[in-house]
C-alpha cells in the first residue's frame, strides 16, 4: 500500500502495533505507559515535521520507537506542564554547575 495519508487517519489501522509497544515497554518495567501516551510521543517528538506518512512507516516507527526516547519525551511533556517542578530542576542544574567556594 503506498498511500500517504494523515498520521491521525493511521492510528486505528495501528491500534495492534501500539498495543504491541505498550506491553513492550511495560515489560521493561514502565508500568503506566499508556496507547495515547505513545501516539502523543511520537506525534510531537519523533512525526513533529512530517505528519504524512505511508502505513508502513507508521508501523515501523512504533515498533522501533526507543524506550529512552519515549522517556525523555514524557520528562519534556512533564517539565513543560508543571513550572513549579521546572523552576526547582533550573535551580538544581545551576547548583550544579557552580564550583564550590574554597573556604580558607
Amino acid at each position: 500500500m503506498s498511500d500517504v495519508r494523515h498520521i491521525d487517519e493511521w492510528k486505528r489501522e495501528v491500534f495492534p502495533a501500539l498495543l504491541s509497544k505498550k506491553e513492550e515497554l511495560q515489560l521493561m518495567g514502565y508500568s503506566e505507559v499508556t496507547i495515547d501516551e505513545i501516539w502523543d510521543c511520537l506525534e510531537h517528538y519523533v512525526w513533529q515535521k512530517d505528519h504524512y506518512k505511508k502505513l508502513y512507516e507508521i508501523v515501523q516507527d512504533i515498533m522501533h520507537l526507543p524506550s529512552h526516547t519515549y522517556m525523555n519525551y514524557l520528562t519534556m511533556n512533564v517539565l513543560q506542564n508543571d513550572t513549579e517542578l521546572a523552576d526547582t530542576v533550573a535551580s538544581l542544574t545551576d547548583l550544579m554547575k557552580k564550583e564550590p567556594h574554597d573556604e580558607e
